[in-house]
């Protein structure tokens, strides 16, 4: 039988790749540089030191009964079934702008539209998205920060971008703070700081292959995450400065995976929630991870993620 037909299921025991934890960050804030050119006398485009923590116990999703998976008002994560909307979804690679917009804005408004419904809330809006794809040489296990020289910053969305397998959360509580300032409108401001709203940002990941060979993706159940384990780290652009978020390891993390996603199987997971505006905890810890044994024929994986904010109804207490 081709490697390429083999299907893996059940708990893994996999390696992740985490932030070090090493005394540096008790004094210097971890950062990256991902501008055109290095300031000079920096000499290094960041300080992130990772390390690789074998053994990892990659718990199946699908091994848990109904009732008992992973939610996102739980764990911090869940999975969806949902046919994919978009039979003509062009490659960002090859395919024209007229037709790649076009499909891509299809896309966009369905699953907007379905984390509204899913989640009865009152008002969803994507306001980023990215197409990412892992190859079977795109593995590192010491990621680097690699520099796409792109002329602007919004054309990242027309290009595919690795798979990140560094453990990280998309955006720490201060950066989404700043971020509402220019995503929402003066009466929305007021609404959110009234408490008169709840407003959550989400990321919606699926793949579109078929079924997920190579790069799956890892999430960690938010209630065995501590603060201390995250540390904010400085993504430095050319006009703006990301405030992002690596973990360092813990024995009490928890891990979970869907074995053989689909298309058809969207995961859904928490980046920032209103209740809790300035815990780090309230953003779900994921990463791709390498499948054990020879990957070489896989499938390329290729996938959108989009980031969303979503109002709802504050919930009775």
């Amino acid at each position: 039988m081709s490697s390429s037909n083999i299907a893996y299921s059940g708990s893994l025991e996999v390696s992740l790749n985490y932030l070090a934890r090493i005394p540096l960050w008790e004094d210097e804030k971890p950062w990256e540089m991902w501008t055109k050119t290095v300031p000079d006398g920096l000499g290094k485009r960041t300080n992130v030191q990772f390390e690789t923590v074998k053994g990892i116990v990659m718990q199946d999703v699908r091994d848990i009964p109904e009732g008992e998976k992973p939610t996102i008002e739980r764990e911090g994560f869940e999975y969806l079934y949902h046919p994919f909307p978009v039979s003509n979804l062009p490659d960002v690679e090859i395919d024209e702008d007229a037709t790649k917009r076009a499909a891509m804005t299809e896309y966009l408004s369905s699953m907007t539209a379905l984390l509204r419904d899913h989640f009865h809330g009152t008002k969803a809006i994507c306001y980023d998205w990215r197409v990412r794809k892992a190859t079977p040489r795109s593995y590192d296990k010491n990621p680097t920060v690699f520099f796409r020289n792109v002329p602007d910053e919004t054309e990242i969305r027309e290009q595919l971008i690795t798979a990140a397998y560094n453990v990280h959360g998309d955006g720490a509580p201060n950066s989404f703070k700043k971020q509402l300032l220019y995503l929402l409108t003066p009466d929305e401001q007021y609404e959110l700081a009234q408490g008169k709203v709840r407003l959550q940002a989400i990321n919606m990941w699926r793949p579109v292959v078929d079924v997920v060979q190579l790069g799956p993706l890892a999430m960690c159940d938010c209630r065995s995450v501590a603060e201390e384990d995250w540390e904010s780290v400085d993504k430095v652009f050319d006009n703006w400065v990301e405030d992002s978020m690596y973990l360092k390891h813990s024995p009490r993390h928890q891990w979970y995976w869907l074995s053989n996603q689909t298309k058809n199987e969207v995961t859904i997971f928490s980046l920032w929630d209103s209740l809790r505006p300035d815990k780090k905890s309230a953003s779900t810890a994921h990463c791709s991870f390498a499948l054990p044994g020879d990957l070489s024929n896989r499938q390329p994986r290729q996938s959108i993620e989009m980031r969303l904010l979503l109002w709802s109804k504050v919930p009775d207490v």
